[in-house]
């Protein structure tokens, strides 16, 4: 499993540089990659798990997990601030905007100092792990995604399910970038389902604020928010009741 371990090892590469760099830039849009690549290493971990059972999944995510947590913390207001806003093209709102005191990110780079300092030995431990999983094992388990995906999206998408779903999509895609297992025409499909529920998800955060009154939203935006949202959703039913009847 050559690509699987170049795949790790690139990932723990790219985690630690927008790391360091968000510890001098404050930037969100760092935010955004910092959770991307920690969805990768929970990706790569499944993995580990599905081929060793003994190997901990829960226990050897604990870091990036708590990395993952306060990145959210951050980044989450600021998708909502845009959404609410109804002005998606305006000039994006700063982590300072919506975190005055700086104790979101205070916290943040504390915990990236922590996780930069102890962070040789957890990747080597995740590398040797990874270097033990058998090609036909991991062929199985991509096999085990796709069979557990389709029948929560078709003939009828439980909504109720929908975010879970994203998250599987998620590991196939990531997973599958080291393995061509998925048709072309597969890959974009789950790419654009995985893009769409994203944005059905930011949406339904910022409903679930307004309705727990934690935010203020202009009644016309939210009018429009709540339309947008059904229209998204038939959107996406719409797609995939297209794409499963053709196969």
């Amino acid at each position: 499993m050559k690509k699987l371990n170049k795949f790790t090892k690139g990932t723990f590469k790219v985690l630690a540089k927008h790391l360091e760099l968000f510890n001098f830039t404050h930037e969100p849009e760092t935010l955004h990659h910092i959770r991307i690549e920690i969805k990768k290493i929970k990706a790569i971990l499944e993995a580990i798990h599905n081929s060793n059972k003994q190997f901990k999944v829960h226990q050897h995510f604990l870091p990036f997990r708590r990395l993952f947590r306060k990145a959210a913390a951050l980044r989450e207001p600021l998708v909502t601030a845009e959404l609410a806003s109804g002005r998606p093209d305006e000039e994006k709102k700063s982590i300072a905007d919506l975190d005055a005191s700086n104790k979101g990110i205070v916290e943040l780079t504390k915990e990236i100092t922590f996780y930069l300092k102890c962070e040789g030995k957890q990747r080597k431990t995740i590398i040797a792990a990874v270097s033990k999983i058998h090609k036909k094992t991991f062929d199985k388990y991509i096999r085990k995604l796709i069979r557990q995906i389709m029948p929560d999206l078709y003939p009828k998408l439980h909504k109720n399910r929908i975010h879970k779903i994203r998250k599987k999509i998620k590991t196939l895609l990531y997973l599958s970038e080291t393995r061509k297992l998925l048709t072309k025409s597969k890959r974009a499909f789950l790419k654009y389902l995985e893009e769409s529920i994203g944005q059905l998800h930011d949406k339904d955060i910022l409903l679930a604020s307004v309705k727990n009154k934690a935010l203020g939203v202009d009644s016309k935006i939210l009018t429009e928010l709540k339309l947008q949202y059904r229209k998204d959703m038939t959107a996406v039913s719409s797609s995939i009741r297209k794409f499963y009847t053709k196969q």
